[in-house]
């Protein structure tokens, strides 16, 4: 799945580069693969868009009810700037990201750890291939996405942070 403001045009771009250009590929790599594109904002054209294996969901009430029964989410960004904040919700659900190294850009990970970096169709075939032959190929990279959100983001990660910043402030008094 993707989701994301289909107003920012980075991310509309990069949803019609994805489905475009990489989709069809994956699609015919294992036809059990279906993709969801939904956001605020998905304008009518994109809508109106038949693609085999793809629902334009448009905008969801409920974000965590969307990405609820779905295992990967791809953020295929290629500009752009700034946390992408819904790397850090899908890795806190335990979703298996695959993102561009523009898409994972300000997030302390690593390929192939907390998430996977695919920039080119041949990256996409290749991480796409491996899930189709073993589903549960790359779940050590979703546990450490989630480990990642638990010992970094987590109320509980940014509190102790806090207190230790605090901590500081009144040794120096």
């Amino acid at each position: 799945y993707h989701l994301g403001s289909l107003e920012w045009i980075p991310n509309r771009e990069a949803v019609l580069w994805f489905i475009n250009e990489i989709w069809p590929s994956i699609y015919k790599i294992d036809k059990r693969f279906k993709l969801f594109i939904a956001g605020k904002g998905m304008p009518d054209f994109m809508k109106q868009m038949h693609i085999d294996g793809v629902e334009m969901v448009g905008e969801v009430e409920d974000a965590a009810t969307f990405i609820k029964d779905k295992s990967i989410v791809v953020v295929p960004l290629q500009s752009g700037s700034g946390i992408r904040l819904k790397i850090l919700e899908a890795m806190a659900a335990e979703k298996l990201v695959i993102s561009t190294s523009i898409g994972a850009q300000g997030i302390p990970v690593e390929n192939g750890k907390e998430l996977l970096i695919a920039n080119d169709l041949k990256s996409f075939i290749e991480l796409f291939t491996e899930i189709s032959s073993n589903e549960n190929s790359f779940n050590n990279v979703r546990k450490n996405g989630y480990d990642l959100i638990q010992n970094s983001y987590s109320n509980q990660a940014v509190i102790s942070r806090l207190i230790g910043f605090y901590n500081t402030l009144i040794k120096a008094n």
